[in-house]
């Protein structure tokens, strides 16, 4: 069997794999569906196979193959919030950007405007728009998105504690980056784990 692999996986959810020499008899392609995958669909030579994969599975397409038949599969790569293990009581209330297969980061240079990174915070509704920059680490997509910015018009501190009740909120514009490209320009403050509001 000889093919050829065209993706721009992991930015995009499409692979085609094109088939250019093939034994004559039936042969099994057996194709990882992740897990993150919610949606998955197989399509050969333009039409759709009626097979439902399954997220976490493989995919089994069996068939005499011919030179020149493509073979597709399309992941959903929706953008997802990750809420981290209940016990580990350090991430609680807080959650980390998934895209696809790449987790993602905040850096404090890519907030708008004259904010204090800790008080940024991700709305639970949060709408993420990608945007794949070529020329930015190789080529990366980032996720744009609004965030929020947790002020307090009046800290009042009792003991060693602080009064949050009157705590408000104002939207700021945030890009996050793959976390494996963090810290490539100047050194920022990061985090993976954003307070959650709803």
């Amino acid at each position: 069997l000889k093919l050829k692999e065209t993706t721009d996986y992991p930015w995009d959810g499409n692979v085609t794999l094109t088939i250019q020499d093939a034994p004559e008899h039936p042969l099994s392609l057996k194709l990882r569906i992740p897990s993150w995958a919610s949606k998955a669909a197989i399509r050969i030579n333009d039409k759709d196979l009626e097979l439902a994969p399954v997220s976490g599975r493989y995919a089994e397409v069996s068939r005499v193959w011919q030179q020149g038949d493509v073979l597709e599969l399309r992941l959903e790569m929706q953008t997802r919030l990750l809420a981290g293990h209940p016990r580990s009581e350090h991430i609680r209330n807080q959650v980390a950007v998934q895209r696809g297969p790449v987790v993602y980061c905040l850096e404090s240079n890519d907030v708008k405007g004259d904010v204090a990174f800790e008080q940024i915070a991700i709305d639970a509704g949060a709408e993420f728009e990608p945007e794949y920059r070529r020329g930015q680490l190789g080529g990366v997509t980032v996720l744009k998105t609004t965030a929020k910015v947790m002020t307090s018009p009046q800290r009042t501190i009792i003991g060693q504690y602080v009064d949050i009740t009157e705590r408000v909120s104002t939207p700021v514009a945030v890009e996050l980056i793959p976390y494996y490209a963090w810290n490539n320009r100047v050194e920022p403050k990061m985090s993976v784990w954003l307070p959650l509001i709803r």
